[in-house]
């Protein structure tokens, strides 16, 4: 056991070393963080949030006063260095923020790394989501000592259940052979493409002055729906309303005037 614990502490020193000023004598400050929120420079919104909290509680279902544990380790995808273009992925298994004597406060994390499993296993995958595992050099998984600036972009991890990973496994040794899903910022993050005109433009539905094409080029459907399309398509279709009327007092609330006026002035509504 004490062997172990040399081990441990060895290789725990030689993380360390790579934290600039990062020595007994020279550090007057050392704390390991649950979870650091990230600005953008000189914006006070909160961007998004790193965790690294084992005794993180969630509420069961919402509305209950129970809670539950629920280990919580962030994903992010990161560069090795300042001056490499390549970006990797890991999970955020520590966050150490020190103050060196003299000098201005640093803050480190430590990442177990992430590399796509073999080919055969990763075309088996069941969502159509980048699958990965942790990297390793034999049994010990890689782990990257980094400052909090070489982060570039948080990411969303799922455990695969698909390859024998349990919900229960997450944040515990289980999970070291197990896969996950990595979910990219890009792929919840809306962007605008393009204007609802262009939309319009781009459309060959009857909307359009495009609805003659039969290019490929052009969409074929519209996003959004005035209410004149609305209305033109219920006359269209001969659709009535065949329900009857809220009549309650609480629909007040949330009624909105749902009508516009053509180019020559006459209204339409629902």
């Amino acid at each position: 056991m004490q062997g172990n614990e040399n081990k441990v502490n060895k290789d725990m020193n030689s993380l360390f070393m790579q934290c600039p000023e990062l020595r007994r004598t020279h550090v007057q400050h050392f704390v390991m963080l649950k979870c650091v929120h990230v600005h953008w420079r000189g914006e006070a919104e909160i961007d998004h949030s790193l965790f690294c909290d084992p005794d993180f509680k969630s509420m069961a279902y919402a509305g209950e006063e129970d809670a539950m544990q629920i280990p919580r380790y962030s994903a992010i995808q990161y560069k090795l260095s300042t001056v490499s273009n390549k970006s990797v992925e890991g999970k955020i298994v520590a966050i150490i923020s020190y103050e060196p004597k003299d000098v201005g406060n640093r803050l480190f994390l430590l990442v177990n790394r992430f590399c796509t499993p073999t080919e055969s296993e990763y075309f088996k995958r069941a969502l159509p989501q980048r699958l990965v595992k942790y990297h390793k050099t034999g049994s010990q998984v890689t782990t990257d000592c980094i400052p909090i600036s070489n982060v570039t972009a948080p990411l969303f991890v799922v455990p695969s259940l698909d390859f024998d990973l349990t919900m229960a496994d997450f944040g515990t040794k289980a999970e070291v052979n197990g896969r996950f899903y990595v979910i990219s910022e890009n792929k919840v993050y809306c962007k605008v493409l393009r204007t609802y005109d262009k939309y319009i433009d781009e459309n060959n539905t009857r909307f359009s002055e495009m609805r003659g094409s039969i290019d490929n080029g052009f969409l074929n459907f519209n996003p959004f729906l005035s209410i004149h399309d609305m209305t033109s398509i219920k006359d269209s279709l001969h659709v009535v309303r065949n329900i009857q009327e809220y009549d309650n007092d609480v629909v007040d609330h949330y009624e909105f005037n749902l009508m516009e006026e053509d180019n020559d002035g006459e209204s339409f509504n629902l």
